[in-house]
């Protein structure tokens, strides 16, 4: 029993590990992903800036907001489906806890039958020990 809640610890320190190390490469990857944003919108920008004697200031001011509101949309987007990850994450694992839970109880459940055995199993020899020196 104490082994496999020492393996049991030890599974749930490493789901810990990889939850931690999920949520810096998580951290990581959004980082990345709002410099390339970035980096797209800086273009986009760089873009309307060298055609701007063909536009008028409302023109581009009009296709700057309507970046700003893409990359609002974009994040939105992002932090829904990193929710929807981390939820499923959870779940999963708290089904793996129940589990492990399962087992735990039913191994405890064994132990018990086998300790009530063991203890009839003596009582058994005693009686057969004590009938047997009455028949000598």
């Amino acid at each position: 029993l104490e082994k496999l809640r020492a393996m049991r610890q030890k599974f749930l320190d490493r789901e810990q590990e990889r939850e931690e190390e999920y949520q810096a490469m998580e951290a990581d990857r959004a980082k990345m992903d709002e410099r390339i944003m970035d980096l797209e919108i800086h273009n986009r920008e760089m873009e309307l800036v060298g055609h701007a004697h063909k536009q008028t200031i409302r023109d581009l001011e009009a296709q700057v907001q309507r970046l700003q509101e893409e990359k609002e949309m974009r994040d939105e987007e992002r932090a829904e489906i990193e929710a929807d990850r981390a939820a499923e994450w959870r779940h999963k694992h708290d089904d793996v806890c129940e589990q492990l839970q399962t087992i735990t109880k039913r191994l405890e459940d064994t132990q018990n039958q086998l300790q009530e055995r063991d203890r009839q199993t003596v009582e058994l020899e005693s009686h057969v020990n004590a009938v047997t020196n009455q028949l000598e």
